[in-house]
């Protein structure tokens, strides 16, 4: 063995020590293991046991040039425990020995540690005696431990031993510190003091640092230890329970209290170098992410940013993702630094800047620290105080956010550029919220009244720091910032994205051997733009039946557009359309909006729907899901081939509460979460509906509760074990005059296995089994089953949604449940599907094909496309549609002008609790970013009245609050809240009122006439002029005033006040205040937006009137 053991007593020749281990010798350790390579004749005191632990190889803390570990050797070596249950044990020598604690005895643990970045919660042992559930010793035997605990990312050093009464839990006695370490890949020192019998004697050291912290177990004692002659276990306990996953070096036991100033030096790291201010420029703001840093407290030395890139503004609504090498997004550490830097210059004289932070933030000018603000307070209850608003210093200034800070500092300009530094931490044992966070400057005045600015890089326009100019700063870096996920996102998955086009390369090449099939002859091409109207038209030659005829421009337009982007066409769009050459219209249209990316935010509706993402804002509910939208979005942002969607949905990697895909695995409070999670895969992908399956054998489909429960267990990647809650509760006897039959027992268990083996082409085997990355993983072996080009069934599936969601009736019906359906045209199908593999299983590229044919152009003819026509499944003519629930809004938010405007959706507005309690879903600004407000409490404190309106129309046209089961097609069937909420409801009121922020009131203030005005109108409404008709009823009542409608309205004479922040949260909404505070706010937004003044009244409300008409006409609620 190759380990160097110094007992207490070594030699120890040199006067002065000058390395580690001469200053740890110096100070007479009882046992000290350094880890290092030793000669053949020098025996170490333990041995390996259990595996995993790797020794002679790894090095431990070193220098690196001038910088590091400067107190040990450049070749310092370590173990690594690798493995759950590798320990290195140490026999005890008998009775008093050295390894023996008891009353009255002094105990000095200390060691280098580098814990494995991402370690779970729990307890990791770096080393203890006793516990080892040995036989022979007692269980609960702990004479001493030293450990480490993890509490939201964070390490805690704590000390832990048992009473010798051990009679009961009480006897369990636990220390942890108040400070913590990170497994940040860096090495850190850590050491426990104690005298047994004396509780208030122990302290901790990390890093040189002493902290205090709590009896957090049992409580304080003078209780002795239980003491017995077990082994000393470094690394583990348990029998290879609670097991330390990483490296440890320079392990010392004292029988002693070493003096603070000791230990205080054993940690000694020279930081590299802090080079910001080389990287830093004058014409830009450089933003660092920096991880694997300790929560509420600023590091000892600043770890290298894992993320890095740069903006205009030193502000922040957001910052960037953080993507695995999948492409997916990955979790933070749980606390994080933000560092943004710039070269400012000011012009000569005073300025004042303003520190503005959610989390504590320091600034530095040219080094120095010049201003701070405070940590906030984090967790707490409900029944906090609502805070008073801190008045601005200048009229018309934003005001400070519930939650925030605000430090100012004055600054004596020479007109020469400074170097400003900001760094701000978020994350810890709360989720990670950037919240308002900011540097302002103004000039300083007599009279104290300039406003402040956002300081901005490079001479650019520096927004004001008012209501107006913070929502136009917010927007833009929501862009900015979406532009910067999609570089970073792209990086991250280069190697991903090779891999990817290869395998489609190689599909592409094993489908084109095999010629294409030949299109069927038709009677006539009058009806064929391409191969689908070929496969449509021939059906129709058999049935002796004539399609419908092609529709107008301007129809086309609006179809389209509605189909692609979720929205009516701008009258910008309408122009271009109509600028391009009648012969290329159409054509040159679908190429521009499939480039569009609202491409993504129509199709994120239809896959929340379809795989049941069910984010709760208030506590996780039953069958919540995490926010996996925001992968469904950057997925379709990317146009991801959809096979590598479905394999990174199958696969649930990446972040759980911030958008990954492993927010697709959450099924909170399920018995069995996979089984849920199969029977969605298996709708969405296969077209096979387990749903009864998950108590017993489907009475109706070819599908039986193993089929199901053998496909959970390939998610779970074990064997599955049946509930009796996924069983029927009766008897056999009662369960024989039942129509289903119960072919798993509750307990029974059940191996991975795919069940639908008849959907895979004969000798598929091995083709699979290249595509299987992980040989070991089940999982990963679904995902391959599920998107192999041998499984034709999965490119079928998808072909039949996208054209479902287009011409509104299925090839296959329904689209989630295959089992005994035929496909209406078996072999377009095919074709679509080959054109979908040979593309690589792009969806857009299916969605042009589609879009450019005479089948999806013809007018809808209601006796060939209704439900119940016998022509149905010829597919003469598309089924009439009306808007989805997300269509709609987001149509009427694009013809107003107007913002959505609504609070930010969560209820810890000031961030004090973790993401698994509350999400943060922002500020939305398209309907699929909505989520339940699940206020079923009906605390008027709890209550987002302004989101609320909008929830309200979504709802009543089919959106869903709750998605605990997936759906493919909504409900179609009219009911009598829809023209209701249409008539009376708030949201509509806010979409016609002419206030001075909507697009409709510019119309009327710029019209030449009031025909022009009508035509306007309609052109944006709906998507074509009006008829002499139409035109002649919207002059009469557009008319009269049309001439003096305009009004001379007085500037307001100073800054307008900014509105007053929003002060009510979960941690103070049971307080009356905050009752009284939200209803306020839900009578202003009643109240509605309020009119401009620039219009005379009685003239404005005529055009609102008409707009209100025209809203509720039924042109506007169908896709035409």
């Amino acid at each position: 063995m190759v380990v160097i053991v110094a007992l207490a007593g070594s030699a120890y020749a040199a006067d002065k020590p000058t390395s580690y281990a001469e200053r740890v010798q110096a100070d007479q350790p009882t046992r000290y293991w350094r880890f290092e390579k030793t000669g053949k004749d020098d025996k170490p005191d333990f041995t390996v046991d259990g595996g995993g632990v790797v020794l002679n190889r790894d090095g431990g803390p070193r220098p690196a040039g001038d910088a590091g570990y400067l107190d040990f050797d450049k070749s310092n070596l370590a173990v690594n425990f690798t493995r759950h249950g590798g320990r290195l044990v140490v026999k005890d020598p008998g009775a008093d020995s050295d390894l023996d604690f008891t009353n009255g005895d002094e105990i000095t643990v200390e060691a280098w540690v580098a814990p494995q970045v991402g370690v779970g919660s729990g307890h990791m042992y770096v080393i203890g005696k006793g516990r080892t559930f040995d036989k022979g010793f007692s269980r609960d035997n702990q004479n001493w431990a030293f450990r480490l605990t993890s509490e939201s990312g964070q390490l805690h050093v704590g000390l832990l031993f048992r009473a010798a009464k051990n009679k009961s839990e009480d006897d369990w006695h636990r220390w942890t510190s108040d400070q913590a370490i990170t497994a940040d890949g860096h090495w850190h020192h850590i050491a426990v003091s104690y005298r047994f019998g004396e509780p208030d004697s122990v302290i901790a050291y990390i890093d040189g640092r002493p902290t205090r912290g709590r009896w957090d177990m049992g409580g304080p004692t003078t209780d002795a230890p239980i003491v017995d002659d077990a082994p000393v276990w470094i690394g583990s306990s348990m029998g290879g329970g609670a097991s330390f996953r990483g490296m440890i070096d320079e392990v010392a036991l004292y029988r002693k209290i070493l003096p603070a100033k000791t230990l205080q030096s054993r940690f000694r790291y020279e930081a590299v170098p802090d080079r910001y201010a080389e990287r830093t420029t004058n014409d830009t703001v450089r933003v660092d992410i920096v991880e694997g840093v300790p929560a509420r407290q600023w590091p000892q030395f600043m770890p290298q940013p894992t993320t890095t890139y740069t903006q205009d503004t030193m502000a922040f609504t957001k910052i960037a993702n953080k993507y695995n090498n999948r492409g997916v997004i990955a979790d933070r550490s749980s606390a994080i630094i933000i560092r943004a830097y710039t070269r400012m210059t000011l012009p000569p004289g005073e300025h004042e800047l303003l520190l503005r932070s959610l989390g504590g933030a320091r600034l530095y000018i040219d080094g120095k620290q010049v201003a701070a603000t405070k940590l906030p307070r984090t967790g707490g209850g409900a029944h906090g105080n609502v805070p008073a608003i801190v008045e601005p210093p200048v009229v018309g200034m934003r005001y400070l956010q519930l939650g925030h800070d605000e430090a100012t500092v004055r600054f004596t300009s020479d007109g020469k550029e400074h170097l400003l530094l900001m760094e701000s931490m978020a994350g810890g044992k709360v989720r990670i919220e950037i919240g308002e966070l900011s540097v302002s400057t103004r000039p300083v005045t007599e009279d104290g009244d300039a406003m402040y600015h956002l300081l901005t890089a490079g001479g650019k326009t520096a927004p004001p720091f008012t209501d107006a100019g913070w929502k136009q700063f917010a927007n833009a870096q929501h862009q900015h910032v979406q532009a910067v996920n999609t570089k970073l996102r792209h990086a991250a998955e280069a190697d991903e994205l090779r891999y990817w086009q290869q395998r489609h390369a190689d599909a592409k090449r094993a489908i084109e051997s095999s010629p294409a099939p030949e299109a069927p002859a038709t009677k006539s091409d009058k009806f064929v733009r391409n191969d689908i109207d070929r496969y449509v038209n021939a059906r129709l030659d058999e049935a002796d039946v004539t399609p419908a005829g092609l529709i107008d421009d301007a129809t086309f337009l609006r179809r389209v557009t509605l189909d692609v982007t979720g929205m009516v066409p701008s009258p910008s769009e309408i122009k271009q359309y109509y600028a391009d050459a009648p012969a290329e219209r159409r054509r040159l249209l679908v190429d521009r909006l499939l480039n569009d990316p609202r491409w993504a935010d129509h199709w994120t509706a239809y896959w929340q729907d379809v795989l049941a993402e069910n984010p709760g804002i208030l506590k996780p509910m039953l069958n919540n899901t995490g926010p996996f939208r925001y992968f469904i979005y950057e997925s379709l942002l990317d146009n991801k081939p959809i096979d590598r969607f479905a394999t990174q949905l199958i696969m649930m990697q990446g972040s759980r509460y911030y958008g990954g895909p492993a927010g697709f695995e959450m099924a909170s409070q399920n018995d069995v979460p996979m089984a849920a999670k199969a029977h969605v895969l298996g709708r969405a992908f296969l077209g096979i509906d387990m749903a009864c399956a998950r108590c017993h054998d489907a009475p109706f489909q070819d599908v039986d509760q193993r089929d199901l429960f053998e496909m959970a267990a390939m998610l779970k990647r074990s064997s599955l074990t049946v509930p009796k809650s996924s069983s029927i509760p009766l008897s056999g006897a009662a369960l024989r005059k039942l129509i289903v039959e119960v072919t798993l027992k509750p307990g029974e268990s059940v191996a991975p296995n795919f069940p639908f083996g008849q959907l895979l082409a004969k000798g598929s085997d091995d083709s699979i089994a290249k595509l299987v990355r992980d040989k070991n993983d089940p999982r990963d072996r679904l995902a391959a089953i599920v998107t192999s080009p041998e499984d034709k069934r999965f490119a079928q599936v998808i072909a039949n949604r996208v054209w479902q969601r287009y011409i509104g009736f299925g090839i296959v019906e329904p689209v989630y449940d295959w089992d005994g359906r035929k496909p209406s045209h078996p072999k377009l199908l095919n074709y679509l599907a080959r054109e979908l593999m040979v593309s690589g299983y792009d969806m857009k590229h299916l969605a042009r094909l589609i879009f450019n044919s005479h089948t999806y152009q013809r007018a809808i003819d209601g006796e060939r496309a209704a439900p119940a026509s016998e022509f149905k499944h010829l597919f003469a003519a598309p089924m009439r549609r009306r808007m989805t629930a997300e269509q709609l809004v987001d149509s009427m938010f694009a013809i107003s002008g107007k913002s959505m405007n609504c609070e930010k959706l969560t209820m810890d507005l000031n961030a004090r609790l973790s993401a698994n309690t509350f999400l943060n879903f922002g500020h939305p600004t398209k309907s699929w970013e909505f989520v339940s407000l699940s206020n079923e409490r009906d605390r008027p404190s709890l209550a987002k009245p302004m989101a609320q309106t909008i929830i309200t129309t979504l709802s009543a046209f089919g959106w869903r609050e709750s998605r605990q089961d997936p759906l493919d097609v909504r409900d179609p069937t009219p009911v009598v809240q829809q023209p209701a909420v249409l008539a009376n409801g708030i949201l509509t009121q806010r979409i016609v009122t002419l206030s001075d922020d909507s697009a409709l009131t510019r119309l009327a203030i710029e019209a030449k006439s009031p025909e022009a005005l009508a035509d306007a109108l309609y052109l944006r409404m709906f998507t074509r002029k009006p008829s002499g008709t139409e035109r002649a009823a919207a002059v009469k009542v557009l008319a009269d005033g049309f001439d003096s409608r305009l009004r001379d309205v007085a500037p307001v004479a100073g800054p307008v006040k900014a509105e007053l922040p929003f002060m009510v949260s979960w941690s103070n909404h049971l307080s009356p205040e905050a009752n009284e505070l939200k209803l306020d706010y839900e009578r202003r937004v009643h109240a509605g937006d309020p009119p401009t003044e620039r219009l005379a009244p009685q003239w404005r409300q005529r055009v609102e009137d008409l707009a209100w008409a025209m809203i509720n006409s039924p042109e506007m609620i169908f896709v035409p």
